[in-house]
């Protein structure tokens, strides 16, 4: 996972100029490299972070603008980039097979991203609140640990994800506007033209969290009792949802599932 053990750097305060400086690190080779004056961060190797911690870079002071992964590099790790706003760039080998939650969050300025074929897993949240309106998913994803996708349109208003290209993965299906797994058992994301009545197929026995989130032109939706749960912040922000049917069968009902649904009575 793109992470890395403490780096120390030493700064020349009269012109903020960061200089790479000691590092702590067994094999003796830096694992990643940023270029204060290109805004350049490459990443050599992969490494590894664990519970809540970011990324080491994030605590050096100056904005990172580019982002290159080296041929090895095999994950992005959760929180990678989030908060990186000044982010425009991603470049991604082949070897990558893992992009972690919100790894690439709130990065406003990321106007475009291409997935190698060789990823196999997206996290929840990868690219909230990016600049980009559509996304193509190669081949070779074959699992969203949640919706990758969110849209946040109360509070976000000049971001929304419009189109995510499935064409050439066999492992999931738009229908009606709302991405499936391939046997439609769980719901990803749902379009932000979805309006009116939804009635989510019996087939469904998951709904990723977020997955309706901000979905303003919603104005019910129907629940069958295939689903046990309703998952955190599910609904939140579809302030045009005046009805929602609950089947007996959910045990449990996420945290904000229908926060600001203003018109739910």
């Amino acid at each position: 996972l793109l992470c890395l053990g403490p780096m120390t750097y030493k700064s020349d305060s009269s012109q903020d100029n960061w200089e790479e400086g000691e590092l702590d690190n067994p094999i003796g080779r830096t694992a990643w490299v940023l270029n204060s004056i290109t805004k350049e961060l490459t990443i050599r190797s992969p490494i590894v972070t664990s519970g809540e911690g970011n990324p080491s870079w994030h605590d050096i002071p100056g904005d990172i603008e580019y982002a290159i992964m080296l041929d090895g590099v095999t994950s992005i790790c959760d929180r990678a980039f989030r908060y990186h706003t000044s982010l425009r760039s991603v470049q991604m080998p082949k070897s990558i097979k893992s992009i972690g939650s919100d790894a690439f969050a709130y990065c406003e300025r990321l106007e475009s991203i291409t997935i190698p074929d060789s990823v196999e897993t997206i996290g929840h949240g990868a690219f909230f609140v990016c600049k980009f309106a559509s996304i193509k998913i190669p081949r070779s994803v074959v699992s969203f640990g949640g919706n990758p996708f969110i849209s946040d349109f109360l509070f976000y208003r000049y971001w929304r994800m419009e189109l995510i290209d499935i064409s050439e993965n066999p492992n999931f299906i738009f229908v009606d506007g709302v991405l499936f797994n391939k046997e439609m058992t769980q719901i990803i994301w749902c379009s932000t033209n979805k309006s009116g009545n939804y009635e989510i197929p019996n087939t469904v026995k998951t709904i990723g969290g977020s997955a309706f989130t901000s979905q303003r032109k919603l104005t019910s939706i129907g629940i069958p009792d295939s689903i046990t749960e309703i998952p955190n912040w599910v609904f939140s922000n579809c302030y045009g949802l005046k009805g929602v049917t609950i089947p007996s069968s959910v045990i449990r009902i996420g945290v904000y599932a229908f926060s600001n649904c203003s018109s739910l009575m």
